[in-house]
């Protein structure tokens, strides 16, 4: 497989395929390096803090000038993050992706500490701001959770409004 940053239709440049990708595969390994959200907050501008990993609800993998950075967010995306161990992220594919399709992954998926930006994915169920995982539709956190795609904490943190209703 071999992947490539290019112009994005959703924001700046994005990450594609050359080759088909099937459903379930490994797509790429997140890089950068581990600090607390403290540490992200010292160390980077708000901007450049969104493209931080969050994998733990203390801990992120700092941004890079890797492919992993070019990922970006869709409200309907073909790919998810696996969370395999402490600081080892994968982003896999969560449907077939056509070559030279755009990859993306829902960033609401494993952030927990607030945070939000526009959306622009343009996807028919565009939610149009990406928020941490608390304001992520519960449906749509479960369908994430269910199927891999969405850690713990995240999870627990998107349906605890559910329990005072």
């Amino acid at each position: 497989m071999l992947l490539f940053q290019a112009e994005s239709k959703i924001a700046g440049y994005g990450l594609f395929s050359s080759y088909k990708i099937k459903k379930g595969t490994k797509i790429l390994q997140f890089s950068g390096d581990i600090c607390t959200t403290q540490e992200l907050k010292e160390k980077y501008e708000h901007e450049e803090a969104n493209y931080a990993v969050q994998f733990h609800p203390d801990y992120y993998l700092t941004p890079t000038d890797n492919l992993d950075s070019f990922v970006n967010h869709s409200c309907d995306p073909n790919a998810g993050i696996k969370i395999k161990s402490f600081g080892n992220v994968e982003l896999c594919a969560m449907r077939d992706i056509a070559s030279e399709e755009e990859i993306t992954f829902d960033y609401s998926t494993s952030q927990v500490e607030f945070w939000t930006i526009g959306c622009g994915c343009r996807a028919k169920n565009c939610r149009k701001v990406v928020e941490s995982a608390e304001f992520l539709p519960r449906k749509r956190a479960l369908y994430y959770f269910v199927k891999g795609f969405m850690p713990w904490y995240a999870f627990k943190s998107s349906m605890v409004d559910a329990l005072f209703d």
